[in-house]
């Protein structure tokens, strides 16, 4: 089940990731698989994942698959967990979009994770955090056709700077 919430009411459940902006956006290519890396302070149980759409018009009929996955260093690696596809109805304008884990997963204290997103079309989402030409807040991402079916492993390794407005819950 999907849930679209308005930016003025945040999900306070939420565990690690961002749900706040810089008041800038970043249009994420068509195919492009983005990480971004989160921490958790303490260990919790994850069962929904979440997007924060730029305030533009968004076409509907967009697909969209989220997903958790374990790592270190910058560089996510193991897929821990999915939701099922999404389509956006072009609403999401402005909104944050939660997704729920097909399966839910134990973020543990203090570990690195990453919280990812596919779409077979270009999204503008929100940046948490910048500027974009550095790499300190563990984003990267490649290019690969878009399934439904998230890859077992995350084979990029190009790194992009900011920090894409997601989060895990």
């Amino acid at each position: 089940m999907s849930k679209i919430i308005g930016v003025q009411a945040p999900f306070t459940s939420k565990k690690a990731g961002w749900e706040q902006t810089i008041a800038a956006n970043v249009a994420v290519g068509a195919n492009d698989f983005h990480a971004n890396r989160v921490y958790n302070g303490e260990r919790a149980i994850v069962t929904k994942v979440g997007i924060w759409f730029s305030p533009i018009v968004h076409a509907a009929g967009i697909k969209i698959t989220m997903g958790v996955y374990s790592g270190s260093g910058n560089f996510p690696s193991t897929k821990m967990a999915q939701t099922a596809e999404y389509t956006t109805n072009g609403t999401e304008g402005g909104r944050i979009v939660i997704l729920d884990l097909l399966t839910p997963v134990v973020f543990n204290a203090k570990t690195e994770y990453y919280v990812c997103h596919h779409a077979n079309a270009i999204i503008t989402i929100e940046r948490a955090a910048g500027p974009f030409s550095s790499n300190i807040y563990g984003h990267v991402f490649y290019n690969v056709a878009y399934n439904a079916t998230l890859p077992t492993t995350f084979a990029g390794n190009t790194l992009s700077g900011g920090m894409l407005s997601v989060a895990a819950y």
